[in-house]
């Protein structure tokens, strides 16, 4: 393996990584540099796969195949990230709806506590009524036996 910086902790891949580079399936950063830490491009992993299955020639055709592997590639890198948005948009909406349906239950759950209330008062007003009643009948009957004289 050419490269000096497929070592430590990458040293069990100087095989593989050499025999790539054998294959001219991949090249280095540089002369002896790989870089086996670097992001791959969903282009760069096509190339690199193409290659390795021995599509990638001189000729036009195989050219071709490449570069439409490349796009598809890329279009469903694309379509993965809009499809992720999507979700996380949703996920949002969710989290929305949940808090309105928590503060409606918050809502209802006050009026339930002001209807009873409005509820008992009524019973409470009602009973009191119906005493006041009994003792304004009563005290009809008691003044209704006095008698005034008039002279």
């Amino acid at each position: 393996c050419p490269f000096d910086d497929v070592s430590g902790s990458y040293s069990w891949a100087r095989g593989p990584v050499g025999a790539a580079y054998a294959s001219k399936v991949v090249s280095g950063r540089t002369a002896t540099t790989f870089d086996p830490a670097a992001t791959v491009t969903a282009v760069e992993a096509a190339a690199m796969i193409m290659r390795g299955l021995g599509y990638f020639q001189k000729d036009r055709k195989s050219t071709k195949i490449a570069d439409s592997t490349a796009k598809a590639l890329l279009s469903t890198v694309e379509s993965t990230k809009n499809a992720v948005e999507l979700v996380s948009k949703i996920t949002l909406a969710a989290e929305q709806q949940a808090n309105s349906i928590q503060e409606i239950n918050q809502g209802v759950d006050q009026i339930s506590s002001v209807v009873q209330t409005n509820s008992a008062t009524a019973q409470e007003s009602a009973a009191a009524s119906e005493e006041l009643s009994g003792q304004s009948q009563m005290l009809k009957e008691l003044t209704g036996r006095f008698r005034l004289r008039m002279d």
